[in-house]
């Protein structure tokens, strides 16, 4: 038996819990007898995520001709930009191959000095695809790096999604079981891989593949990475916002360095993330 938590709602402060047939929490099922809908939103005393008022935040990455889009959305009280789409392979190869510098430097000091990632040594792509795409096999390291390299670019603070923040976000989508498909790519919609970020519909919050497609590293309260979301590899049923995965051995197993990489995961095909900022006035 699953439980849905329906926060408070911007004209009442309430609670309830609602037991339901086995759903994943964030998305309806129906009960009999019992409120047909959870809603999650989101205000400076309650948790949960809601699309705030203002327009987007483009940020174009300098020396490069990419850009990344983020919405505005509350989440748990704390008002954050979040990336529409996981982060593609055009932003991380920027990061990865160095594409933002010339002549050894890419005019961002602060920027140079972050330590990138080091060169794959065999497609990281896997053959899925690539522009376009969202960047896999990333490790907790390489998703924080390319954090710190933005943020050094665009003088904001960006970085992951905490694992309560990723949670909340994923709990707002609230999309009924029968239309997962129109949101999600998972086992039985995706095949045997990736597919070009923003290919389905938007969520209610203005994002794509929050759930499936890519897992997304989130940052847990001890401060280790853990994958949310689920991906293209796993059942619909398995795409719970709740699901926290920490890395373990066996997502880097056939890497054969010595000592393995810390930037790459060689068995971890699901691996992505998206990033998040801090909104501040002004």
């Amino acid at each position: 038996m699953r439980t849905v938590i329906v926060a408070a709602t911007m004209l009442a402060s309430w609670v309830s819990v609602v037991a339901c047939v086995p759903s994943p929490v964030g998305r309806s099922s129906a009960c009999a007898d019992e409120p047909q809908e959870a809603t999650v939103t989101a205000s400076a005393t309650t948790s949960g995520a809601t699309r705030a008022e203002g327009e987007p935040l483009v940020i174009a990455v300098e020396g490069t001709p990419h850009s990344m889009t983020l919405l505005p959305i509350d989440v748990n009280g704390t008002k954050l930009w979040v990336a529409t789409h996981e982060t593609v392979w055009e932003l991380y190869d920027t990061l990865v191959f160095k594409l933002d510098q010339k002549s050894g430097t890419s005019g961002s000091a602060a920027a140079d000095a972050v330590t990138r990632p080091t060169k794959p040594y065999v497609a990281a792509d896997r053959g899925f695809g690539h522009n376009g795409f969202p960047a896999v096999s990333v490790s907790f390291g390489g998703a924080k790096s390319f954090c710190e390299w933005l943020s050094a670019k665009t003088g904001r603070t960006v970085r992951l999604p905490t694992q309560a923040e990723r949670e909340a976000i994923a709990a707002a989508i609230d999309v009924p079981d029968e239309s997962l498909g129109d949101l999600a790519w998972f086992q039985s919609n995706a095949g045997t891989a990736t597919r070009k970020a923003g290919q389905l519909q938007a969520d209610r919050l203005g994002l794509y593949d929050v759930l499936g497609n890519v897992g997304e590293w989130a940052v847990a309260s001890d401060g280790s990475g853990v994958i949310m979301g689920g991906s293209f590899e796993e059942p619909a049923a398995d795409l719970e916002p709740a699901d926290a995965r920490p890395a373990t051995d066996d997502w880097n197993a056939s890497d054969p360095q010595f000592p393995k990489s810390i930037w790459w995961l060689t068995d971890a095909p699901f691996a992505g993330f998206r990033v998040v900022i801090e909104r501040t006035p002004g």
